[in-house]
């Protein structure tokens, strides 16, 4: 809207700013308030906030380290290197099923806990409400979108977290619609109906909110085609 000069740019520049104000996005938060007061000066206030995050991100780190050396095998990152072949639905499968059964290994191996799987929940989760959604071409820096089809296989096969691999089946779709991962996204909304359609939930009004929840991000998804 500011591009096309619908509405005052410094509105526009507020608004967004309020809204930031509201997130973790702060590196962002920083950017919009020094476009809008045309200034390098940055209130106390933004740098204590941005200290906190980078705080947390790194208490959880540590806390997350014994599994995130797993995520960093070699092994692994073999594994998650190799491409499926285009059309191809057996050799996708067979190679999702290569990086599972690579993964349980590892945890074994390394006496993974469940304290550990939920630590990389949070962990990332904080790295998707900062904005790093994962890798993009040329950066090698994991965020959100690698750590959370972990997150999602270990709720499965370890933990039997099945809220938890829910919500990082929720995080895998946002993340790759934002990262324009078309064939992994597609991939997960199949899977996500599946999960919703099977899963026993608490209360039947759950199922409905998360078939709705389903249809609009399809819908934002379409927007994006």
């Amino acid at each position: 809207m500011g591009v096309v000069q619908v509405y005052d740019e410094k509105h526009v520049l507020q608004a967004q700013l309020d809204l930031l104000k509201k997130t973790k996005l702060v590196d962002l938060t920083i950017d919009k308030y020094k476009a809008l007061h045309k200034t390098e000066e940055v209130p106390a206030e933004l740098k204590d906030r941005r200290q906190n995050v980078v705080l947390q991100l790194k208490e959880l780190k540590a806390d997350c380290k014994q599994l995130l050396t797993v995520i960093e095998d070699p092994a692994l990152a073999k594994v998650m290197a190799e491409k499926p072949s285009e059309g191809k639905e057996s050799t996708r499968a067979s190679q999702e099923k290569a990086f599972k059964d690579t993964l349980m290994q590892l945890v074994d191996k390394n006496s993974i806990e469940d304290a550990h799987i939920d630590c990389l929940g949070k962990y990332a989760k904080l790295h998707y409400e900062c904005g790093n959604y994962g890798m993009v071409d040329g950066s090698e820096k994991m965020g959100a979108g690698e750590f959370l089809p972990i997150f999602q296989i270990l709720c499965k096969e370890r933990t039997g977290n099945a809220d938890g691999a829910l919500s990082a089946l929720w995080g895998k779709l946002s993340t790759g619609i934002l990262l324009e991962k078309w064939d992994e996204t597609f991939e997960d909304i199949k899977e996500l109906r599946e999960f919703i359609d099977t899963k026993v939930f608490r209360d039947p009004l759950q199922q409905l909110q998360q078939r709705s929840w389903l249809l609009h991000w399809v819908s934002i998804l379409l927007h994006f085609l």
